[in-house]
Order: C-alpha cells, then structure tokens, then sequence
C-alpha cells in the first residue's frame, strides 16, 4: 500500500534576509554552440580542376559544385577562379533518402 507523496515548498521565514545564491563565473560551465555546420574534407585543387569537375568526383555530378563554391567563399574570389594548388573544404553530403524509382 504506497501513499503519493507531495513535495512541499519551503519558504523562508518572513522578516529573514535570505539572498539569491551566486554562483561564480568560474563554475558557469558555457554551453557550446550549435550551429549547422557540415563536416568535410580538404582537397588540393589540381591542374585543370573545376569546381564541376570537382563536383563530379565528390558528389557524382557536377551539378552540385554550388556547394564546393558557398563553402569556400573565403578562399574563391569567384566560381570560375580555382587553381592548382588551392585548398578547398568539400562538404559531405548529408544522406538524403532516395525515391524509389520503378
């Protein structure tokens, strides 16, 4: 035979000073931030590399080469300025459920 039991809350008393714990800076563990980023791999850019042909070797078309672009703004002045030698970030794709065509 079990009884529920409730918890109750306790106050404090009136007339007592009782003040909002602090807890310091140093304990406040910061909660890491959660962005979207896509994990991905370096690739050297070789003579006569294109960012479809890239593409092609990555993703198995060259019409995902926009990807390769966006993620490398920061090293491509433009999508037809790629060059031996160049480093870039190839995003992975994330699996996308595929259509079963019949």
């Amino acid at each position: 035979y079990k009884t529920k039991q409730t918890a109750v809350p306790v106050e404090p008393a009136a007339g007592s000073e009782v003040a909002a714990r602090e807890i310091p800076a140093a304990s406040v563990v910061p909660e890491p931030a959660v962005t979207a980023s896509v994990s991905s791999q370096k690739y050297t850019v070789g003579k006569n590399d294109t960012l479809q042909k890239i593409s092609k070797k990555f993703y198995g078309t060259t019409k995902k080469w926009t990807k390769i672009y966006e993620a490398n703004k920061d090293v491509l002045s433009g999508p037809d300025k790629v060059y031996p030698g160049q480093e870039l970030n190839i995003p992975q794709e994330l699996a996308e459920p595929k259509e079963n065509l019949k």
